[in-house]
């Protein structure tokens, strides 16, 4: 067991107006002119929600600019109004994680009732950040397919991002997690951040966050993300890329939805190394005997106002039943070994050896041979979210979301028969964040921000019931592990030498965060708090490994090499003890 106790603190200060950075909300700023061009000062120009009905107002400094930041991501409209001139309305701007939004108002003489109303959307391009980034926007969401809909899965679009070993992850691990290990711009895969509305969201040993089930589920509460692989801003943590994700939010509108999908292998091809299928009597071959693989998804979500224009509400839940089966491949002793013609069989051995499946595939010529069998995998996930939105006034609003995710998978190891040794890792994620925001003066806004983050993963030992007692390596002990030469898979418990593996995190991250707008610059400084409790545990040797290098012909004769085993009374995180050993000591 181990326990481990973190506090980092970073101080931003970011000065001038164009290299101004938000963490999961947007910005509008610009110009207002006359007729002439010339900039004017003084005029009161409000930005407005249309989604929420919140307002901002800001005024146009000295140089006839204005900045309106840390805005909530929405369908916005733009007013500028000053007396003696028409009020200039520019409509059709939608604000996206991250964007800053350049909108230029020009007035006209005339009565400030008036109004002159620009429809369209923003310029695209971008010319306030450096920032290099893709969006992945609600559409791209909803309407790309998604197998297991792991909303993570997303951001291989992007360019420089790349999975490793393949895309989901299917082998959970408390100390590897249980999301896809993701590569963006060549970082390594726990250099990456994941900031889910501003939290870090990153599992206990810096992780994809994911579940037992290898996935991220919560498509349909996200609104959108982005995907940033180069200068972004120091708010942001870890030193790779950075996967930005903001969760929908209630609307004076009404919204929701249902969904259920569903995958079964009726509509899949067998796979090529699927284990065939033989008449009894003559041998010939009928068919490929293809696991069973049912998915069921389903859910809903639902979003409105609990009072118009001031308190929100959004919460969704889905649910994820699999049942996977699947073809595995692996390397046991071939026939002729069993048959004690590759080398005599010592009598110690004999019942090792008859824990393995006998061959039924390719025979290597080297005593060893293939094995090819089927084993449904089951899993069970479920996923509840709640995020709530409340203005106290105009200067004062505060939102707070919380979610939790279960999942428990039954997971196939190598190491024994095919009808033994399961794995059933099981996690629990939670993660609750809440920020206040005030709106000091129209060129001060203050933001406060509280968040805990709780990763709990376990993997227990490998379930080797079928194994008798009498074959324990050591006294008190389960079954160890026996590992084999030439490529045959190891019998036994996992490379740690058994044992349950666990990790716990509990993270609590604090923020504060004052923007001040002078003139034509604008100047961000804060600090960000956390402090981590992590609790681990993972068993070293614990229930004993032997190893015999040389050869197939060295385990059957019990020609043992080494064995490593715990020393009694250490703790579990130590290495143990190794010793070379010689037949004449083998304990076996």
């Amino acid at each position: 067991m181990f326990k481990k106790g973190v506090i980092s603190v970073f101080v931003l200060l970011l000065v001038s107006s164009t290299a101004w950075a938000q963490v999961t909300r947007g910005r509008i700023s610009g110009t207002v002119s006359d007729e002439t061009g010339a900039l004017i000062p003084g005029v009161e120009v409000t930005v407005n929600n249309l989604d929420t009905g919140g307002t901002r107002t800001v005024l146009t400094g000295d140089e006839g600019r204005y900045v309106a930041p840390d805005l909530a991501l929405g369908n916005y409209e733009v007013e500028a109004a000053l007396a003696g001139f028409q009020t200039a309305v520019r409509s059709g701007i939608l604000l996206t994680i991250g964007r800053a939004i350049v909108v230029d108002l020009t007035l006209r003489i005339g009565e400030i009732t008036e109004r002159v109303t620009v429809t369209g959307e923003a310029p695209l391009v971008e010319t306030t950040q450096s920032v290099l980034g893709d969006l992945v926007d609600a559409k791209t969401i909803r309407d790309l397919p998604l197998n297991g809909r792991s909303f993570t899965e997303l951001a291989l679009l992007q360019a420089g991002a790349m999975a490793r070993n393949g895309h989901m992850n299917t082998s959970f691990n408390p100390i590897s997690g249980g999301g896809t290990r993701t590569s963006i711009g060549g970082a390594r895969p726990k250099q990456n951040a994941y900031v889910f509305d501003g939290q870090d969201a990153k599992d206990a040993f810096g992780n994809t966050p994911g579940s037992a089930a290898g996935t991220v589920l919560g498509v349909e509460t996200v609104r959108e993300f982005s995907v940033l692989s180069n200068a972004y801003s120091a708010e942001f943590p870890g030193a790779g890329g950075v996967i930005n994700a903001v969760t929908k939010s209630g609307t004076n509108q009404l919204h929701g939805s249902v969904f259920y999908f569903h995958r079964n292998d009726n509509l899949d091809a067998s796979n090529f190394f699927d284990a065939p299928v033989t008449d009894p009597n003559t041998g010939a071959f009928i068919k490929k005997a293809k696991p069973e693989f049912k998915r069921h998804q389903y859910g809903f979500t639902v979003g409105g106002p609990i009072v118009s224009d001031k308190t929100f509400i959004f919460g969704s839940y889905e649910g994820l039943r699999q049942s996977l089966g699947s073809t595995r491949i692996r390397t046991v002793p071939s026939d002729d070994a069993h048959a004690g013609l590759i080398a005599p069989i010592h009598p110690e051995i004999a019942p090792y050896l008859a824990l393995y499946d006998r061959a039924n595939g390719r025979d290597f010529g080297d005593g060893t041979a293939e094995n090819l069998f089927a084993v449904n995998e089951p899993t069970t996930e479920n996923y509840f979210l709640v995020k709530v939105d409340h203005t106290f006034s105009e200067s004062d609003s505060i939102d707070a979301r919380y979610f939790i995710d279960d999942a428990v998978a039954e997971l196939y190891y190598s190491g024994g028969p095919a009808t033994q040794f399961q794995r059933h890792p099981d996690t629990r994620r939670q993660l609750f964040n809440t920020t206040w925001r005030r709106i000091v003066s129209p060129s001060l806004l203050n933001a406060v921000s509280a968040s805990f983050n709780r990763s709990f993963g376990v993997l227990p030992n490998i379930d080797i019931s079928g194994v008798a007692t009498s074959l324990n390596f050591l006294p008190d002990r389960l079954f160890g592990q026996i590992q084999n030469p030439n490529g045959v898979s190891d019998l036994g418990t996992d490379a740690a030498g058994g044992g349950d593996r666990l990790s716990i995190l509990n993270m609590f991250e604090y923020a504060d965060t004052v923007t001040w707008t002078t003139g034509r610059h604008s100047i961000k400084f804060g600090g960000n708090v956390k402090r981590m409790h992590l609790n681990g545990l993972s068993g070293s040797r614990l229930h004993g490994r032997m190893r015999f290098n040389n050869g197939i012909s060295s385990f059957l004769t019990n020609d043992l090499n080494r064995f490593e085993f715990l020393v009694p009374g250490a703790g579990s995180s130590m290495r143990g003890y190794r010793q070379t050993m010689t037949s004449s000591s083998n304990p076996i």
